[in-house]
């Protein structure tokens, strides 16, 4: 996988992150394990909390870049699941490479029925199997875990029919 990558490449943003996403990219699957494998302390003046290359912009656009062309691929159109900051800095990022959102699905009710970077917001009922591609932008904790519950209920797959940006 690491080969088939091309390994590190000199990019705008971090280089780990970077060589993730183009593992995936290669249809190479990634996946976080049920135990913990590793173990390392953040300490002040890592890198991680220093230098731009980490900055949350560019992990956006880092995402976008990789993300992109694989909804493209599909020829579906894009549902965003989060109507908040986090969904509109991914549908941001992925205007940038070509891909803008038909609509977003969120769970506040002071959100629903407004608009998100021009497209309407609706309830997630909204939503049925095969006629978009969602792509879940949420940044609150145990969202995640929420929504995957939600989608998985609905008959829809992770990784075919949604899938995770932040």
């Amino acid at each position: 996988a690491l080969e088939a990558a091309g390994g590190f490449a000199d990019v705008r943003w971090a280089e780990d992150y970077d060589l993730w996403l183009r593992i995936d990219a290669a249809g190479f699957g990634l996946a976080k394990v049920p135990r913990v494998l590793f173990r390392w302390r953040h300490r002040e003046g890592r890198l991680t909390f220093a230098d731009g290359r980490y900055a949350l912009r560019l992990f956006d656009e880092a995402k976008a870049r990789y993300l992109a062309p694989k909804l493209l691929s599909r020829g579906r159109p894009v549902t965003v699941w989060g109507a908040g900051k986090t969904g509109k800095r991914i549908a941001r990022a992925l205007e940038e490479h070509g891909v803008t959102a038909s609509r977003f699905v969120d769970i506040d009710p002071r959100k629903i029925g407004g608009t998100a970077r021009g497209a309407r917001v609706f309830a997630p009922e909204v939503l049925s199997r095969g006629e978009a591609t969602v792509v879940c932008a949420v940044g609150a904790r145990g969202a995640r875990d929420l929504i995957r519950a939600h989608l998985a209920g609905r008959g829809f797959v992770e990784g075919e029919d949604f899938l995770f940006a932040s």
